[in-house]
């Protein structure tokens, strides 16, 4: 028995299983109505766009679902719509596996669109263009969404099922007279009971005996086990959690998001922050050529936005404001954080501006302003090392020296391919903190003042347009196609007080702790990846 806020789904081949939901699941999301109607509404707004708001939709707490009216259209006309979220396509619904939803204005002058969140159902209803809302909704309903069978069980009764072990009232159709149904062909149907109406319905699953295919309600003996389960002990092909793809990020991203585990949960450690609801960067933008002025912009993103009151701290001291105007007069090392109304923090990394770093000392001979010379490669030294060759360096006559990526990056606790840790993993970043395996970010900033102060550059490798591969991150794996092999989680190379936590969608065989849902790629202490800050 599956109990939803709005839809009491009882699949009658199962066990039963109360489920219980008081609350809207979209709370803090932009819930949009898309299609080809808004042009010919009296909104006038644009066709198939996820961000135009005068498609959103609006929770009725009364119905337990998203609502919008749309007037003015005209008559016996067909329309096409789907639902989107937060302004962007990705983890949109729509009918029939995803497909555009149908509808016709009928002879009326208006439709009221409905989106059940919990079922994920799509309709809609002819109205007049006088009302707001459907026909049948009450107005004297409590103003949250609330359950008021949430400490009840609640169980589907009938002539299908010998043994009641209740004699508690009964809801029926027709005045309470028993309601009727037909199965499918398998034997299986999906009764429906919503608890704000106290209406009953059902709904003939599509199943097949003898298949060998995996079908919702599933009660075949030839076919039973052939659904593989996310979460379970049993490694089957294709599980519901797995995505071998190393070329696209997995659908429902957005909806995935906010995988970094809370404080006191499995897995969660100091510097990962309060990551599971507030990501940020710091934004530098200078502001003319000689970059003597910058002003610097604190991006975030809280996981709830419109709820939420962000406050932000420049070296300590608060502001509404996310940004702040900086000149050449400060010579500091300046500290961001950003603090939520929930009490959420997060500590950004310090930030050095460009007008700090030491002026390039003038050789005889430095050709060209240093603009054709050669340089000393010097991958896989250690910042100190690198450090105490500046001298020579610039005595010798180089440009300058050039590094290996120097942002934070993958690091194994075990071998890969007969090779623990390999060069190739300081191209896989999990973010562009510069805390990379050959130093920390302050070790860096003293090589480059050294060398500059020698005459020497320094020139880095930068990975912008990947971060690490699928398979490889905080997650535990496992590849069913290749004898369930198991492997552990990855870390990085920052000093495990400023660690970032990073995930992928690959080889994934369990849900997130903190979203219930199947892994997907994300990178929190980045600006990088889908739906980025």
């Amino acid at each position: 028995m599956l109990f939803l806020c709005s839809l009491l789904v009882i699949v009658v081949s199962l066990n039963n299983i109360v489920y219980v939901c008081d609350k809207d699941p979209h709370q803090g999301v932009l819930v949009v109505a898309v299609g080809s109607f808004l042009p010919a509404s009296n909104e006038q707004g644009v066709n198939w766009s996820p961000s135009e708001t005068k498609g959103q939709m609006t929770f009725n707490p009364v119905a337990c679902r998203y609502e919008t009216v749309i007037n003015r259209l005209p008559t016996n006309t067909s329309y096409e719509w789907k639902v989107a979220f937060n302004g962007n396509w990705g983890g949109d619904k729509g009918c029939n596996g995803g497909a555009n939803c149908q509808f016709n204005s009928g002879s009326t002058d208006a439709v009221l669109l409905i989106y059940n969140p919990f079922s994920g159902q799509l309709t809609t209803i002819s109205i007049s263009s006088s009302e707001t809302t459907a026909p049948d909704a009450s107005t004297s309903a409590p103003s949250v969404c609330s359950n008021s069978f949430k400490d009840r069980i609640v169980r589907a009764s009938g002539d299908y099922q010998t043994e009641l072990n209740s004699a508690a009232p009964c809801i029926g159709c027709r005045n309470g007279g028993d309601c009727k149904f037909s199965t499918s062909a398998s034997g299986t149907v999906e009764l429906v009971f919503e608890p704000s109406s106290k209406q009953l319905s059902f709904r003939p699953l599509a199943t097949i005996c003898g298949n060998g295919q995996c079908e919702l309600g599933e009660t075949c003996p030839s076919d039973y086990g052939k659904c593989p389960i996310c979460g379970d002990s049993i490694c089957q092909t294709n599980e519901s959690c797995v995505d071998d793809s190393q070329f696209h990020a997995t659908p429902g991203v957005e909806e995935k998001r906010w995988q970094t585990p809370k404080p006191n949960m499995n897995g969660y450690q100091s510097s990962f922050q309060d990551y599971h609801t507030l990501v940020g960067y710091a934004d530098i933008i200078y502001i003319d050529t000689d970059r003597l002025a910058a002003d610097v912009c604190l991006q975030t993103k809280h996981r709830q936005s419109n709820s939420i009151i962000l406050t932000y701290f420049f070296d300590g001291v608060a502001q509404a404001k996310k940004y702040k105007h900086y000149t050449s007069a400060y010579t500091g090392i300046l500290s961001a954080v950003i603090t939520g109304s929930d009490r959420s923090t997060l500590e950004l990394p310090e930030i050095d501006f460009i007008w700090n770093a030491k002026l390039i000392f003038n050789r005889s001979g430095d050709y060209r302003n240093g603009q054709k010379e050669a340089i000393a490669e010097m991958f896989g030294w250690p910042h100190k090392d690198v450090k105490e060759k500046c001298e020579f360096l610039g005595k010798a006559g180089y440009l300058g020296v050039k590094l290996f990526p120097v942002h934070e990056q993958l690091m194994s606790i075990q071998p890969f391919e007969n090779a623990m840790n390999s060069w190739y993993f300081m191209y896989q970043p999990v973010s562009y903190n510069l805390d990379g395996r050959m130093g920390t970010r302050e070790e860096l900033r003293d090589l480059i003042q050294i060398c500059r102060s020698y005459g020497a550059r320094v020139y880095i490798d930068a990975v912008l347009n990947h971060f690490t591969g699928v398979g490889y991150d905080l997650n535990q794996h496992r590849n069913p196609n290749s004898g369930c092999v198991k492997w552990d989680n990855k870390t990085s190379s920052t000093p495990i007080e400023r660690q970032s936590p990073f995930y992928t969608h690959a080889f994934t065989y369990q849900y997130n702790s903190n979203t219930g849902k199947a892994p997907s790629n994300e990178f929190p202490a980045a600006a990088s990846g889908p739906k980025a800050v």
